[in-house]
C-alpha cells in the first residue's frame, strides 16, 4: 500500500492493508501540490477532498482459485444496506443449510481495509468443525459489494446490518478497520453478540486520518475540516481518548490480539484498549506483523478456544 493509514485503520503488509496498496495518484507531485495550495486557500473543500481519497474504494483483494473451490461449498448470499448490497457467504457444519436443525451457533468474521471475507478462511475452517455457522461478507466499497467510498461509518453500518440478518451471533471476529466498525456498531447499541475478538484493530480514526494527511502534506487547515467532516460521518468523537473512554462502558467478553512490531496499526492503541475494556485480554505477538498474523496458527487457535464456550463462561 502506498499509504499506510486507513478510514480508521490501515494497510497491512503485502495484501492486507487499510488503505489501498495501489490506489492511484496517492504519490502524485501534482496531488500533493494541489493539497498544499488548496490547503491555504480553500481548506474546507480542501478538507473534503481527503476525506474524498482516503475512504475511496481500495484496489480489489485477489481470490484464488483455491479459495474459489473452496466457496463452492457455501451459501452465497446478499444484504442491502443503506442502498447498498453487500456480497457475503456461510459456512455450515458438515454441509447443512439454513434452517436445518443444529444448524450451529453464528459467526460473524469481517476483514479490514484493502481486504476481503475470503481472507479470513482459515479462521472460518476450525470454527465450523467445532460446529460454528461462520458468515463473512465484503465491506462496502470491497470485493463483490457496491460501493465507491468506505467511511467508518458505512463500515459500521454495513456490520450491523449483515448481523440483524443472521440473528443472534454468538460472536464477532474483526481484523484492521473491521474492528473499529465492530467498535462502532456496538458503541451504537447495533450488534448482538456475546463474544468479540479483533485482530490488530486501529488505535483511532483520528490518528488513521493524520497519517494520511501528512502523507500528503496537507496543510493544518485542510487536516482540520478533514478530521471534522470524518468526525460527522462517524457521529461521535475520533480522538482516542473518547474512543477509550466510551468502550469503558462495553460488557462483551474481548479478546485482542496484535502484533508488537506491526508497522501499520499501533501495538500500544490495542495495549489501552484492553485496559479500558472490562475483562478484555490481550494476546501479543512478535514478527507476524498486520496481515500474516491471521494465519498464524497459534493465534487462530487461540481465537477459536476464546469463542468455542458458552456465553457467560468467558
Amino acid at each position: 500500500m502506498t499509504n499506510p493509514h486507513s478510514p480508521v485503520s490501515s494497510r497491512s503488509n503485502k495484501s492486507t492493508n487499510v488503505r489501498s496498496q495501489k490506489r492511484p495518484g496517492l504519490k502524485d507531485a501534482l496531488l500533493v501540490q494541489a493539497v498544499a495550495v488548496g490547503g491555504r486557500v480553500a481548506p474546507f473543500e480542501t478538507g473534503g477532498l481527503l476525506v474524498d481519497i482516503f475512504t475511496h474504494a481500495p484496489q480489489p483483494y485477489p481470490r484464488s482459485p483455491e479459495v474459489d473451490a473452496r466457496l463452492m461449498f457455501a451459501d452465497a448470499w446478499s444484504v442491502t444496506v443503506s442502498g447498498r448490497s453487500l456480497r457475503g457467504f456461510t459456512l455450515r457444519p458438515e454441509g447443512r443449510h439454513p434452517n436445518e436443525e443444529g444448524e450451529g451457533p453464528a459467526i460473524l468474521l469481517v476483514h479490514g481495509w484493502a481486504g476481503g471475507g475470503h481472507q479470513l478462511l482459515p479462521i472460518a475452517r476450525p470454527l465450523v468443525a467445532r460446529g460454528f455457522s461462520v458468515s463473512f461478507f465484503d465491506l462496502p466499497a470491497h470485493g463483490e459489494s457496491e460501493g465507491q467510498h468506505a467511511s467508518l461509518r458505512d463500515i459500521a453500518d454495513a456490520i450491523a446490518g449483515v448481523a440483524a440478518s443472521l440473528g443472534h451471533l454468538h460472536a464477532v471476529i474483526a481484523h484492521s478497520v473491521g474492528g473499529a466498525g465492530t467498535i462502532l456498531a456496538l458503541l451504537d447499541g447495533r450488534l448482538d453478540t456475546d463474544h468479540v475478538a479483533l485482530v490488530a484493530p486501529p488505535s483511532s480514526l483520528e490518528e488513521a486520518a493524520r497519517g494520511f494527511a501528512q502523507t500528503l502534506r496537507a496543510p493544518d487547515a485542510a487536516v482540520s475540516a478533514m478530521l471534522a467532516t470524518l468526525q460527522g460521518l462517524v457521529g461521535r468523537p475520533i480522538d482516542r481518548a473518547s474512543w477509550l473512554r466510551d468502550v469503558a462502558h462495553l460488557r462483551v467478553p474481548l479478546l485482542v490480539v496484535h502484533d508488537q512490531k506491526d508497522r501499520i496499526t499501533p501495538f500500544d492503541g490495542s495495549s489501552a484498549l484492553v485496559q479500558h475494556w472490562p475483562g478484555a485480554r490481550l494476546m501479543a505477538t512478535e514478527g507476524l506483523g498486520h496481515g500474516r498474523i491471521l494465519s498464524e496458527p497459534a493465534v487462530i487457535d487461540a481465537i477459536v478456544r476464546f469463542v468455542d464456550v458458552p456465553a457467560g463462561d468467558v
